[in-house]
Order: structure tokens, then sequence, then C-alpha cells
């Protein structure tokens, strides 16, 4: 059994978010796919309103467009806000147990457990090893921040590997 205890804070989950694509959970190209899609179907209601005569109709469109345009990418969380969430994270100490039947995780009072076969794809960002489970969660190990008494992270990335679960290598640094 692999025993690892560490704490994790706001920087931690910044880096995890940044992972995800933070944002509603895109990551940048999917971002740009996006803002793609929305610029051709306001030129396409531009156009549709040029060969079909229908101006209001198109235009109409192309404001509803433009406005989810600006709302959706656009306008920034104030710092005020970032700030409050970031704040409202308190470092917590973690504790994972891990064994041939998974990943036991203890987090204060509560004890959260994932089998081998849930945990979908895992990646290093950072200082952080993240596995993502297939009920989208994230569990996030902080390698520089583990005590002295807990495994070494090479025994479980090299697990992670033997169990052959994908690694997201595009993220490493």
């Amino acid at each position: 059994m692999l025993l690892y205890r560490y704490e994790i804070d706001h920087e931690d989950f910044d880096t995890y978010y940044q992972y995800l694509g933070a944002g509603g959970l895109e990551t940048e190209s999917q971002r740009l796919k996006r803002l793609s899609i929305i610029a051709v179907l306001i030129l396409a209601s531009l156009a549709v309103s040029f060969f079909l005569e229908e101006p209001n109709m198109a235009l109409a469109l192309s404001l509803i467009l433009i406005f989810f345009f600006v709302v959706t990418y656009l306008m920034p969380v104030g710092p005020d806000v970032k700030h409050a969430i970031r704040h409202a994270l308190k470092p917590t100490s973690i504790v994972l147990h891990v064994d041939d039947s998974g990943i036991e995780e203890r987090d204060g009072g509560v004890t959260s457990t994932a089998t081998w076969e849930s945990i979908v794809r895992f990646a290093i960002r950072d200082n952080l090893l993240i596995a993502i489970l297939e009920t989208g969660q994230g569990l996030i190990v902080v390698k520089d921040k583990l005590t002295d008494d807990s495994s070494p992270i090479e025994s479980l990335l090299d697990l992670l590997r033997t169990k052959q679960i994908p690694e997201d290598k595009d993220t490493q640094s």
C-alpha cells in the first residue's frame, strides 16, 4: 500500500482549473472554436438577410449572437469575485491510501474512493499530479507538498501507467 499526505491550497486549485481549461472547463482551442462558430453564425445571418431580403430577422439574430459573444467571452469575472473565491479555499490536509483496489482520499471528515477503472486519465501539470475520474471529478496530488512519511510520487505514477490509465502528456511542464 502507498500512502500520501499533503496540503492543497487555492494556488493548487488554480493550476487544476487551468488544466481543465477554466472558464467553462474549456481548453483554449475549444474556446477559439466556439468563437469561430459564433462569428460564422453572425456572418451567415447577415448573408441570409441580404439574399432573402429579411433584414429585420437577420439583424435581430445577429444582435442576439453578438450579445452572447460579448457576455460569454469578453466580460471577465471582476477581481473582487476572484479574490473572494481564492481566499475562501483554505489549505486542506489530504491523506491518500493507494492499493490494488484503487485510491481512498481522506479530506477532513470526508472519505472518497476511486477504483482504478474509474480513472479515465491523468496528467502532470506544474507541481500537480491530476487524475480525472469518469464522473468528471479530479484527484489532485501536490508533489512538492508531500510530507516526509509519504511514498515516492514515482510509485504512484508507475502504478497509474501499469494500470494502463492514459497519460495526458501535452500538459506536462
